[in-house]
């Protein structure tokens, strides 16, 4: 063979082995996996998608078997074509990545023939629509030790086939840009073999979804996060709960049905077991009224004067429509709304979902859940701070501290009890856990971090106020000493003597900011500022704020959390700052902070009333008077009629009243010992004797546990 011959033998096989480069294939592990809400288990655990040299697509993945459906383990792989689009969704704070996959009919039918019986399984809840059942949802989880360790890809590179881990970002990219454009491409090249047309495909193959997205989802799924599990990271369950004729939404592509186009527009018949259900209701009234109307006719058609004659066969009884029970369990479950409202900007990823159950907790003498509380603080950030304050402020949601201590003993750092090493590593566990939530956010640029905190049913909340004051700069570090440190405001409703739980949540907090500092703003990381800094402990300070108001009993401690967070910001005079500290006095800013806070239970209620539809107040209306609770429920609706009045005088009883279920009479002996030293810890404080003991200035250290 002569030179040339050679050398295009050789340009052909460089051909070739660039043509093999384009392979590539995504591997990821599904901790959860749904098809509709009906939980699949997998044998192999790795789950691959990706396309090959020949730009055909595919998703294989391994069933293990399940023998309570019938179906033996099995393993399936479906091309591209099958599927209708693909949802991504990123991790934020304790929520796992999602990939969601949309099947076509063809696709599903596919995934159902090769797992027998599994297709009865799963469009049995979504009877109303079943597009809702042919969606495969994958809830990822890392790979190894480093929790950014959630793609695996494959990848051949001159020739020789290599294997690297990604966070999910550049999975996200590989999707976007790799595989939708091979997918395009093939629906292209598809469509043309059979029409003799190239027709491109209508719509986004890969979409990017957020918070708001997957909890529509979840809810339209029928799914639900299972609270009661300790894992880290978010788990989901079917919520059994659902009504039996919950409504599954149909999806349609807003583009689409905007232009007026009908094409995989999805058509909702009624199920048969409804219509019957509504045939039965409809002959129970027909007969109800036609046994009402024959005895109005034969009541007029007597004579009058005449005397009745007795009968010796009873009256006839006639039906009466029974009371309608309300079932206040589903009722409950029922969404008001979703906060913040769409094309308002929200302080972080996560969206408040605000059921009608939670309503119930803002009741008198009832403690506040993390749903309200994370409700008012959204609330406070987005229309009651101004724009420029809210670029220095970072909230975190309600479940940051019980992520970020999450197995560690109680009060393990309360200065009383020596630190252990363990409790040190399921620290730092933690800490790195929830740094991640805010990796893509340079912390230290912010005035203001806030953090609630709800421990042994009592709500708290930590201020770090100039986040930046611990950074030294060593090149100049005489000036940097001298500017305002970083300041931690520990507002404890219930503060008394004992410092103990302050030195512990104070200390964890302490060490969520070094480490903090140490991953994202140290020299060489990503947001250093490329001077020699370091961060220095001493110059994190954590005191309480002067002449705080105290609660007066034991349940409200939510709503005084929520007016110090809104006292921060809010004030008429202007926020509190760093210059404030450390001889920082509440009182100079609220002198009747205790007023301001008994009215915030009902300030909240009116806020969620106003943020709720219509249709959703009707529904909260409902659930209280079936549950004989509620704040609307107060005033005139608990006024009694006037029996002892004239006839004509009498008040008639209001409409919504419902009788007391408690006697009015007190016992013959006092069971209830009243005693303010410890039904009201605002007494306890203002007692002469605390009074006196404070002023000794005591190091706290050395007090004993007052309560």
């Amino acid at each position: 063979m002569d030179q040339p011959d050679n050398q295009d033998a050789l340009i052909k096989i460089k051909e070739q082995i660039r043509k093999q480069d384009k392979s590539i294939k995504i591997s990821f592990l599904p901790n959860q996996v749904f098809l509709g809400n009906h939980a699949l288990k997998l044998a192999a655990p790795e789950v691959s998608m990706g396309f090959d040299s020949r730009n055909k697509l595919y998703l294989r993945l391994s069933f293990a078997a399940d023998p309570s459906i019938g179906y033996k383990q099995v393993v399936v792989a479906l091309s591209l074509a099958f599927i209708d689009r693909i949802s991504l969704m990123d991790e934020h704070q304790d929520f796992s990545p999602v990939i969601i996959i949309h099947f076509n009919n063809n696709g599903f039918e596919k995934l159902c023939y090769r797992l027998t019986g599994l297709k009865e399984v799963v469009e049995g809840p979504h009877k109303r629509n079943k597009n809702s059942a042919k969606t495969l949802i994958f809830v990822l989880t890392p790979f190894n030790a480093d929790p950014d360790s959630v793609v695996k890809v494959n990848y051949a590179d001159k020739n020789e086939m290599k294997e690297k881990i990604f966070e999910f970002d550049v999975a996200k990219s590989i999707f976007q840009n790799e595989i939708a454009s091979v997918w395009s491409q093939y629906f292209v090249e598809k469509v043309a073999r059979h029409r003799e047309t190239p027709v491109s495909k209508n719509g986004s193959d890969v979409q990017i979804v957020d918070s708001r997205f997957w909890n529509n989802f979840l809810g339209d799924m029928g799914l639900i996060r299972d609270k009661t599990a300790d894992a880290g990271y978010a788990i989901y369950k079917k919520n059994n709960t659902l009504p039996k004729n919950h409504k599954m939404p149909i999806h349609v592509n807003s583009e689409e049905y905007s232009k007026g186009k009908s094409a995989r527009i999805p058509t909702e018949k009624p199920h048969p077991e409804a219509v019957t259900d509504v045939k039965k209701i409809n002959k129970k009234r027909k007969l109800l009224e036609n046994d009402i109307h024959k005895e109005d006719k034969a009541l007029s058609s007597s004579k009058k004067n005449v005397p009745r004659r007795e009968s010796t066969t009873p009256p006839t009884s006639v039906s009466v429509r029974e009371k309608r029970t309300v079932d206040t369990i589903t009722l409950g479950n029922e969404r008001l709304f979703q906060f913040p409202p769409a094309g308002v900007e929200s302080p972080g990823k996560d969206h408040i979902t605000v059921e009608v159950k939670d309503v119930r907790t803002l009741d008198r003498k009832e403690f506040i859940n993390d749903n309200v509380m994370g409700f008012m603080l959204t609330y406070i950030w987005c229309y009651m701070i101004d724009e420029e304050l809210k670029k220095k402020v970072h909230m975190y949601n309600t479940f940051f501290y019980s992520n970020l201590t999450k197995g560690l003993p109680p009060l393990c750092y309360s200065q009383r009890k020596p630190i252990i090493a363990d409790n040190e590593i399921i620290l730092k566990g933690g800490i790195q856990r929830c740094a991640r939530w805010t990796r893509s956010t340079d912390l230290f640029t912010k005035d203001y971090i806030i953090i609630p905190i709800n421990e042994d049913l009592h709500w708290m909340v930590i201020a770090i106020i100039n986040p930046a004051g611990a950074i030294v700069d060593m090149s100049d570090e005489e000036n940097s000493r001298n500017a305002p440190k970083t300041y931690m405001l520990f507002f404890d409703p219930l503060s008394g003597l004992d410092p103990s739980r302050r030195n512990h949540m104070c200390y964890c907090v302490k060490k969520f900011v070094l480490e903090l500092y140490a991953s994202t703003k140290a020299p060489g990381k990503k947001f250093a500022s490329g001077k020699q800094e370091v961060c220095d402990e001493t110059r994190i300070i954590d005191l309480r704020p002067n002449n705080a108001p105290i609660q007066d009993n034991f349940y409200d401690c939510g709503l005084y959390v929520l007016h110090f967070v809104e006292g921060l910001f809010c004030s008429p005079k202007r926020p509190v700052t760093v210059n404030d500290l450390p001889e920082f006095d509440w009182s100079e800013f609220y002198p009747e902070a205790h007023k301001m806070c008994d009215v915030m239970r009902d300030k909240v209620y009116n806020l969620i009333l106003g943020q709720s539809s219509k249709l959703a107040r009707s529904r909260l209306s409902l659930f209280e008077k079936a549950c004989k609770v509620g704040l609307s429920r107060e005033g005139k609706l608990r006024k009694s009629r006037r029996h002892s009045a004239a006839d004509h005088r009498r008040i008639p009883r209001h409409e919504d009243h419902y009788p007391r279920h408690f006697s009015l009479n007190p016992p013959n002996r006092n069971v209830i010992v009243d005693d303010p030293t410890f039904t009201n810890p605002r007494a306890l404080a203002l007692m002469p004797l605390t009074q006196r003991v404070r002023s000794l200035r005591i190091p706290e250290e050395n007090f004993p546990i007052a309560y």
